[in-house]
């Protein structure tokens, strides 16, 4: 699984307990939680609101007080409403550390990592032998007390061995199938050739190539894994880099479109209002904006994780945007 979709091996703050974890505000301009995949675990906690993510091209909408699981090599997105206060925060960790330290548990942490064992995503409170280990994780990591490696590694598993003996996981008997394995190594062949072609005049039949199939055949898989069709795939990446751009760079409007892959400056202006409701210039004033007034709080007030690039969770916020009110070399107002 060497696809550019999957994202950079997490940075953990200790190497002997490989744990990390981010939180989240949806209200935010720049919160941004694109379809990606890792080869780390994650569970995240909604701490406050609502949101929808998105597993393996499946919607769930997840609550307040609600954990999920995602497993390793799972494709996921958030997707939230600004309006809305959504507040959540993410574990990110290595499972293969809990079984150099634990024996007669480790075939069933081994099962998880070969998704023999899938976990049943949603995890709420009416199972506190599941929620409270859960918390003591989170809070551990969080308060940087001197045991917390003790407490996060204890809590996690606690949870693995409540989870174990509650059966809160269905066995996958596809997971050793051939087909399965080669389909999976098919999509991440064109998911990499997506992304490190995005910029460029690709075909559907330059998609299907790079994945050995046929062009109908690919349509159909591709599909039903990720739950597009592989050109709204590759347009909304290309969207997702357009809005990176521009958020971090004072190139012109016009040229970001061309550098994104779009040489029809029109088609590239409808296709981002449909996807972000406001057009290019409006959503770099926004974010231009936002980055004013964050720029009285302190760094211990600003989110670590929205310093990072957009190979990261969430991408970086620059302050310096171009002025609004260009006119493109088009001849088309930019707004």
């Amino acid at each position: 699984m060497d696809s550019k979709f999957l994202k950079p091996s997490e940075k953990f703050p200790s190497s002997a307990v490989p744990v990390n974890i981010k939180t989240y505000d949806t209200t935010l301009e720049s919160f941004s939680y694109n379809l990606h995949w890792h080869m780390e675990q994650e569970i995240l906690h909604i701490i406050r609101g609502s949101l929808t993510i998105t597993l393996n091209g499946k919607k769930i909408i997840l609550n307040q007080d609600q954990f999920c699981f995602i497993q390793s090599g799972t494709l996921h997105s958030v997707e939230a409403d600004k309006k809305q206060n959504c507040t959540f925060e993410s574990l990110i960790f290595n499972i293969n550390f809990l079984q150099n330290i634990i024996t007669g548990g480790e075939n069933f942490l081994q099962k998880i990592s070969n998704h023999q064992v899938i976990i049943k995503p949603v995890i709420s409170g009416e199972d506190n032998s599941l929620i409270l280990p859960l918390y003591a994780v989170f809070n551990s990591m969080k308060k940087e007390l001197p045991g917390k490696d003790f407490l996060c590694v204890g809590g996690l598993l606690s949870f693995f061995g409540a989870l174990f003996n509650g059966q809160g996981f269905i066995e996958n008997e596809q997971a050793a199938n051939t087909q399965a394995i080669k389909k999976n190594s098919q999509l991440n062949d064109s998911i990499n050739f997506i992304q490190k072609n995005f910029d460029k005049q690709i075909t559907l039949e330059d998609m299907a190539a790079s994945a050995g199939v046929s062009t109908k055949y690919f349509c159909k898989f591709f599909r039903e894994a990720i739950g597009f069709t592989p050109v709204n795939y590759l347009n909304n990446y290309r969207i997702e880099k357009a809005c990176w751009l521009l958020r971090t760079t004072n190139d012109e409007i016009t040229q970001i479109a061309m550098n994104c892959g779009f040489n029809n400056y029109s088609y590239f202006i409808r296709l981002f209002g449909k996807t972000k409701q406001t057009t290019p210039l409006k959503y770099r004033n926004q974010i231009e904006l936002s980055s004013q007034e964050n720029f009285l709080l302190s760094d211990s007030q600003i989110h670590p994780e929205l310093l990072e690039t957009m190979d990261e969770k969430i991408p970086m916020v620059q302050k310096a945007k171009n002025k609004s009110g260009r006119t493109s070399k088009f001849g088309h107002d930019t707004k």
